[in-house]
């Protein structure tokens, strides 16, 4: 009885070792960003002065730690701002490629490795949906790479 007992224990354990570790994180697809629409409308560069509208399953996100993969791209010349894209660069909405929607704003929790153009990376982040016309309308903070 007592062996079973402890078997038992063990297991309780193994599971939530598996299970805490992947709470509270969402996963966040670019199919769910694009879902974003501007004026009543999808994302075109004239109605860029448009307040975004957000889609209610990205509003239940905002302030949540999500996951997301992407290509990195590096902002600024010292490589301390980043962007996450759905694209590479060359097809990127920098380049004039794709929308707004397709790239985020990175604050990162600890950077400590450069990260090169176009790097494929999973990462995970706090989300915050933004309505200003000045910056990106997704941003993500305390970002961190994951496994």
């Amino acid at each position: 009885m007592a062996i079973q007992l402890k078997s038992v224990i063990l297991l309780g354990f193994m599971i939530l070792g598996i299970v805490i570790p992947s709470m509270g994180q969402e996963k966040l697809t670019w199919t769910l960003l694009e879902q974003v629409r501007f004026g009543g409308d999808t994302w075109n560069p004239q109605a860029v002065s448009a307040p975004p509208t957000f889609p209610e399953e990205l509003l239940a996100l905002e302030g949540k730690r999500v996951r997301i993969r992407g290509y990195m791209l590096p902002i600024d010349v010292e490589g301390s701002v980043f962007a996450l894209s759905a694209n590479p660069y060359s097809a990127c909405f920098f380049c004039g490629a794709a929308g707004i929607e397709s790239v985020i704003s990175l604050e990162l929790a600890n950077h400590r490795r450069k990260y090169e153009m176009d790097e494929y990376v999973h990462i995970e982040g706090i989300l915050k949906l933004n309505s200003r016309p000045d910056e990106l309308i997704y941003q993500l903070d305390q970002v961190r790479e994951v496994d």
